[in-house]
């Protein structure tokens, strides 16, 4: 098993005293090669349950696997480098004033892998993107090209 969960929970307190339940004891098991979507109505909980496993929001029930071993809050290591996620909106992803490949380096230095044009271009051409889209503002490219 890649990727399980087991009884993962958050719960909020509204500012009245309400206690509610973004997510409320999520069992998944996700499978190496395997892809999978979280599917429901706008508030159930899809993002919230997302950003648990990516570690962004530390859960307040149930635990969380990764190659068999329990991950802890906050991630480090492999698991930081290697669960991650992709929000709705990449837009808000890059630096607006930089081209793409100045905001596409950031995370080849944190993995330390190489970051020249040659190497970034290498990577996104299996996304069919080319070289002239590394030399754009994010606001001159489309949703899906981010």
């Amino acid at each position: 098993m890649l990727l399980q969960t087991e009884k993962l929970s958050k719960r909020y307190r509204r500012s009245s005293g309400e206690v509610f339940f973004a997510a409320n004891e999520v069992n998944l098991s996700i499978e190496a090669g395997q892809t999978a979507g979280l599917l429901g109505k706008s508030g159930s909980g899809k993002s919230t349950v997302g950003q648990m496993i990516a570690g962004l929001v530390k859960p307040s029930a149930g635990r969380i696997f990764y190659k068999g071993k329990e991950l802890s809050y906050p991630y480090k290591g492999e698991e930081r480098r290697k669960i991650q996620i992709l929000f709705q909106h990449p837009e808000v992803s890059f630096n607006p004033a930089l081209p793409l490949i100045k905001s596409m380096c950031e995370p080849y230095k944190l993995l330390k892998k190489p970051a020249g044009e040659e190497d970034i271009l290498k990577d996104i051409e299996k996304f069919g993107l080319h070289r002239e889209h590394l030399h754009r503002a994010p606001m001159e490219l489309s949703g899906g090209e981010l």
